[in-house]
């Protein structure tokens, strides 16, 4: 009985050790033969995620306020001398495109405004927010030397078909990308919290994985006798001198192909198994004397 007992946890320790192999072995696998993929297999996939996620919620909490008030400039003569500039210029430039657009109203009380005086404020601010409501605002190559980021570039492909409120956002955004040091910075508004709390869930349950496998992989190939056992071990390190950029586009893949985006478990699973500590727990093992091991047995 006392046999049969031991060959069952044999055979059960055997089972765990190949399962925990197969985690290991075959995405690893996976991957580096996704690498060796065409050029025209590789564009058969979207590697981003469709710029319609972005819901006017999203925007809004990217973006912040949508509309300008006269507290948002910071500098009125500043602003004086930029819309100036723009007005004599005669190369097609962000800000004379601005300059265009605003009323003949507007453009006479830029002409009052000054850091001394109120003048012209309450109607550049109302001329401001008027662009804001524009389709035709942005032009590619007036806006070319101007720094947008890349969130600002990607709705740019959108702008036709937006909604009013996501069109203003994204005008402010043109707007003071063109005025930098005359208008505040829009004040993101960022889940700080949510994205702490995000990084130490992720990174807490992918280490305690990481030790139950790394740690059962590690034990076999220091403790166990079997077969192709260091060829099995070289290829493990040899793994680990393909860069990591190499294996984004395929693990972006496999990723999208269990279903897995945009949730926890896509950040955890392809982190659960590492070559890495599976070789420190290897040689952390092999310092354990085998008598040691036989004496608790």
């Amino acid at each position: 009985m006392m046999r049969l007992r031991e060959w069952l946890l044999r055979i059960g320790l055997h089972l765990v050790l190949v399962v925990a192999a197969a985690v290991t072995l075959a995405p690893m696998m996976y991957l580096v033969a996704a690498t060796f993929k065409s050029s025209q297999d590789m564009n058969r996939y979207v590697f981003f995620p469709p710029l319609e996620r972005l819901s006017t919620e999203n925007i809004r909490k990217i973006f912040g306020a949508t509309r300008f008030f006269e507290g948002d400039v910071k500098d009125w003569a500043e602003l004086r001398k930029a819309l100036t500039a723009a007005r004599d210029s005669t190369q097609p430039t962000a800000a004379r495109r601005i300059w265009e657009r605003l009323t003949p109203e507007a453009q006479r009380s830029v002409a009052l405004l000054g850091a001394d005086t109120e003048d012209g404020r309450s109607e550049t601010v109302a001329a401001l927010n008027a662009l804001l409501n524009r389709r035709d605002l942005y032009d590619p190559a007036a806006f070319a030397r101007v720094n947008l980021s890349a969130l600002v570039l990607n709705l740019l492909d959108r702008r036709e078909t937006m909604e009013p409120s996501e069109l203003e956002a994204l005008n402010r955004q043109l707007v003071n990308s063109v005025f930098p040091t005359a208008l505040s910075n829009i004040q993101i508004q960022i889940p700080f919290v949510r994205y702490l709390m995000n990084s130490f869930f992720v990174s807490s349950v992918t280490v305690l994985i990481q030790l139950f496998f790394c740690s059962l992989a590690g034990f076999a190939l220091a403790k166990y006798e079997f077969r192709f056992k260091k060829a099995v071990m070289v290829l493990m390190l040899g793994t680990m001198m393909i860069p990591g950029q190499v294996m984004l586009g395929p693990m972006y893949e496999l990723i999208h192909r269990f279903g897995l985006m945009d949730s926890h478990q896509g950040l955890i699973v392809p982190g659960m198994v590492s070559v890495f500590g599976i070789f420190l727990f290897r040689q952390s093992i092999l310092s354990l004397p085998n008598e040691l091991l036989e004496a608790g047995r």
